[in-house]
């Protein structure tokens, strides 16, 4: 008698991972279409209204700073569908923390800010555009809010991983802790916080704001037993 035995939880995870990812394309895919027809329409109707308005110089300039704020949305639109168009197109792999943190702040004019990575020995299960949203966490900072430093850590905390992005700027108010995650707010800061949330929770991995507001943001990404391992001795 031979008796075989297979291990089929790396696989069962990995299409759990790859059907959750395809059913987020769908969902981003309804969203843009969504926004951007919703733009071109406050886009065209202002078109209208200025050809009506061409001898009222001040309704006239009323007019085209909508068409361009109108216009600005749909630029950041696209740009978003340029940032999800490759989410599941592979399965979700381990990726090491620290050096994925790095890379990312290698694409972003940090300047004279202090970034501290104070992480060493860690890899994370996740959809290959994991780097993204360390991008967008250390982009936002540096663009909103004014910082001189910004520093990543992490602790492992009731079979959790806890992943920590900390600066000193000026942080973000209680009213808008959650709903910088939600779609609806990307005309004041894009879709980055929103599409970085769907990116982690391919794997499981969820992110939210516990930052003091007047001392600074605190994005704190927990990532669950399973979807983080050690390397090295912590």
């Amino acid at each position: 008698m031979v008796v075989s035995l297979l291990d089929i939880t790396n696989k069962t995870r990995e299409e759990d991972a790859l059907q959750r990812a395809n059913t987020k394309l769908n969902s981003f895919n309804s969203i843009t279409r969504h926004e951007i027809l919703n733009h071109l329409t406050v886009v065209k109707g202002y078109i209208e209204l200025s050809r009506e308005g061409i001898r009222d110089p001040p309704f006239l300039l009323s007019s085209l700073d909508k068409e361009l704020a109108a216009a600005n949305a749909i630029q950041n639109l696209i740009m978003f569908t340029r940032d999800y168009q490759n989410i599941g197109i592979q399965p979700p792999s381990w990726y090491d923390l620290s050096t994925t943190i790095k890379t990312a702040a290698a694409s972003v004019r940090i300047g004279s800010i202090n970034l501290t990575v104070d992480i060493n020995g860690v890899e994370i299960y996740a959809d290959h555009v994991f780097e993204k949203v360390f991008f967008y966490l250390i982009d936002d900072a540096v663009r909103f809010g004014k910082i001189r430093k910004i520093r990543f850590s992490c602790k492992e905390s009731f079979e959790e991983l806890l992943v920590f992005c900390e600066d000193d700027g000026i942080g973000i108010s209680p009213d808008k802790k959650e709903r910088i995650f939600h779609r609806k707010l990307f005309q004041d800061s894009g879709l980055d916080m929103y599409l970085s949330r769907e990116i982690l929770s391919i794997t499981g991995i969820s992110i939210r704001e516990t930052g003091t507001f007047g001392k600074g943001a605190r994005f704190e990404i927990r990532v669950p037993e399973g979807a983080y391992r050690f390397t090295s001795p912590q």
